[in-house]
């Protein structure tokens, strides 16, 4: 088999031919999901293409985190299910990543002696 697939209501079929999957892949909708959290954005998309390349369950499904310095978050699945979840864990992530970033942030205020808006200044 060539590792190329198409989706059908949320489910990976082999595709035998190189045209019919190119042709395939320019009109889809290959996202399952998109979140922005902060200025993170989460992105979970059917690949269309095998990414295991040790063999077993095909690798179809990509979730990444993006951010402006480190687009380090890449997780792959097999299912759209799977990838569902897989994209609902990655949300949870980055809510955490721009809570961690807050926190270090007003810390970094606080010892500047910088108030934060919200705090009873009126600038």
């Amino acid at each position: 088999m060539n590792g190329l697939y198409t989706l059908h209501c949320k489910v990976p079929i082999p595709c035998s031919s190189l045209i019919a999957w190119g042709r395939w892949m320019i009109s889809a909708n290959r996202c399952v999901a998109r979140s922005e959290i902060g200025c993170l954005t989460v992105s979970t998309v059917f690949l269309g293409v095998d990414h295991n390349w040790f063999g077993g369950a095909p690798l179809l499904f990509e979730t990444m985190i993006f951010d402006d310095i480190d687009d380090a978050y890449q997780v792959r699945c097999s299912t759209w299910a799977e990838a569902e979840e897989m994209h609902a864990r990655a949300v949870a992530i980055a809510g955490q990543r721009v809570r961690n970033a807050n926190e270090k942030l007003a810390e970094a205020f606080s010892q500047l002696g910088i108030k934060e808006k919200g705090d009873g200044d009126a600038g």
